[in-house]
């Protein structure tokens, strides 16, 4: 939990600066829902994350990283 929120200041400070490179023809308003829509659905989505990873723990999380891995791995073998 302490690394996400760790990453809130990089992170809109890195939107910050990419704003100031689209210049002045944004909408504020589409902009600005955007930005809202998508730290809900974020946060939305690591409190579930974080909530399902305290009830179930590491285990089936590393089963799924280690298939994904394994296919990955045959994908590029085939390659």
């Amino acid at each position: 939990r302490f690394s996400f929120l760790l990453a809130t200041p990089i992170t809109l400070g890195a939107g910050v600066l990419e704003l100031r490179k689209l210049g002045h023809g944004v909408a504020p308003l589409p902009l600005l829902i955007g930005v809202a829509t998508a730290a809900a659905t974020g946060f939305l989505a690591i409190r579930g994350l974080i909530r399902w990873l305290g009830r179930s723990g590491f285990g089936v999380f590393f089963a799924y990283r280690a298939a994904f891995a394994a296919l990955i791995l045959l994908l590029a073998a085939h390659r």
